[in-house]
């Protein structure tokens, strides 16, 4: 799953699962460009992924976007 935030109409997207225990990311709370994990709550920038504070250590994957008529779209490997 993934989660998506909208920061002054600028759309980023990453895993929506913590890097740290089985908090999603998509409801924890966003202040600026970085979310808080409603589970431990450790901080991620979601635009780039980087672990802002503990207890997670592992950056969260990030996805490049495209919005295009008013979709948001993702550029991801395709998976087999």
């Amino acid at each position: 799953m993934l989660a998506v935030f909208n920061v002054d109409g600028e759309y980023y997207v990453t895993d929506d699962a913590c890097t740290h225990g089985p908090g999603s990311l998509a409801e924890g709370d966003l202040c600026g460009d970085v979310v808080e994990c409603n589970f431990h709550g450790g901080q991620f920038n979601i635009r780039t992924g980087e672990v802002v504070s503990p207890p997670c250590m592992l950056p969260v994957r990030t996805y490049p976007v495209i919005v295009e008529e008013g979709r948001v779209l993702i550029d991801a490997p395709e998976r087999i």
